[in-house]
């Protein structure tokens, strides 16, 4: 649906915006960092840590299917 389209999303569950492939953060309306879902984890800054903090270790089921934990994701997404 998104292939070859400039996207604009804005989110505050970052689950929706992780398969994206560049990943804008904002604080304070200023740009703190910026790639993609992967480098932003291993930058280990302020994405990592909402990440963590949202994931808690596990999304929410019906993101990603019953027994999938962030860690499966992540991988998942650094492929």
């Amino acid at each position: 649906l998104m292939d070859g389209k400039t996207v604009i999303a804005i989110a505050h569950r970052l689950s929706t915006i992780a398969r994206l492939d560049r990943l804008i953060v904002l604080d304070e309306g200023r740009i703190v960092e910026a790639g993609s879902h992967a480098a932003l984890l291993a930058l280990g800054g302020h994405y990592s840590g909402l990440w963590r903090h949202q994931s808690g270790g596990f999304l929410a089921a019906h993101e990603l299917g019953a027994g999938t934990t962030a860690i499966d994701y992540e991988a998942e997404l650094a492929q």
